[in-house]
């Protein structure tokens, strides 16, 4: 059981680092994909006004103090639970991804000018604000008993991934930005992860669990609806555009900031369940 963990934790690590520089080649250095984000952020602008203030509230709330206090948190949780080699994984999701994002954005990727008449920015894929919230919201679940793990990965998701919605409806990221984030964010929690594993080694929870089973249920219903919601939404959209590229309304706009929404709840919910499900059965303790 630990070999197949070991095999699905490298496949997340290489999957994710892989689609973290596929995302980057399509919205980034394409101008179909810098087309397509502008479009999305265009979109925010059919959204109710108390839409835009709602995300600017969860912007403002957390800011670095409370970060700090969440991420605390969940070292002390792992701490006080005395296991120390999982509050050294947390740190190490969290710092890792942060500091990948930060020398991704601006040492290593730059954003050309591809679309005439869009707005001169600098490079800002991946998103650290949404970094942030996600390394945090992986670490959460990862550090709580392992029959909790799933609904809190499903808690700790909807966090992460509202605070990065909330950055593209404030206008401050591109929703690839946002999946970026998450990318990179998964590939860090399945190489600490998988380290972990293969040092120590982990315990084996029995096979029927009333706990897990109905959180990991309720998390892979939640991730299957989400992922195919953003397939089918991304369909849609295209097939709308094809047939009718005039000017659809709302369809044209509103309906952008859609897809992209579902996609980055997808992508959170996929990077989610595919760690809790690498990780099934595993406590990610000692075995005695």
């Amino acid at each position: 059981m630990i070999r197949k963990a070991l095999w699905w934790l490298g496949g997340l690590f290489v999957l994710c680092g892989v689609a973290t520089a596929g995302v980057y080649l399509l919205f980034v250095r394409t101008g179909l994909g810098q087309r397509l984000d502008m479009a999305a952020l265009a979109g925010t602008d059919a959204l109710p006004g108390t839409v835009v203030v709602d995300a600017w509230t969860l912007l403002d709330a957390v800011g670095i103090t409370t970060l700090a206090i969440i991420a605390f948190t969940i070292g002390a949780l792992a701490v006080v639970r005395g296991r120390y080699g999982l509050a050294l994984v947390a740190a190490v999701v969290v710092v890792g991804s942060n500091l990948t994002t930060q020398v991704l954005k601006h040492v290593v990727l730059d954003r050309p000018f591809l679309v005439p008449g869009s707005p001169i920015h600098p490079n800002s894929y991946p998103s650290g604000h949404a970094t942030v919230a996600a390394s945090l919201a992986v670490a959460a679940f990862l550090v709580v008993p392992h029959r909790l793990r799933a609904p809190t990965a499903l808690a700790a998701t909807a966090f992460g991934a509202g605070v990065g919605l909330a950055t593209v409806v404030a206008g401050w990221h591109r929703p690839s930005d946002v999946i970026g984030a998450w990318l990179v964010v998964g590939a860090w929690a399945g190489l600490a992860s998988g380290l972990l594993l293969a040092v120590r080694g982990s315990a084996v929870a029995p096979e029927h669990d009333r706990w897990r089973s109905r959180g990991e249920q309720l998390l892979a219903v939640a991730a299957g609806v989400a992922v195919g919601a953003s397939v089918a939404a991304t369909g849609v959209w295209v097939w709308i555009r094809l047939t009718d590229p005039g000017d659809l309304g709302w369809i044209s706009a509103g309906g952008s900031f859609v897809v992209a929404a579902v996609g980055i709840l997808g992508t959170s919910l996929a990077v989610a369940a595919a760690l809790v499900f690498a990780l099934r059965r595993l406590t990610l303790e000692p075995a005695d």
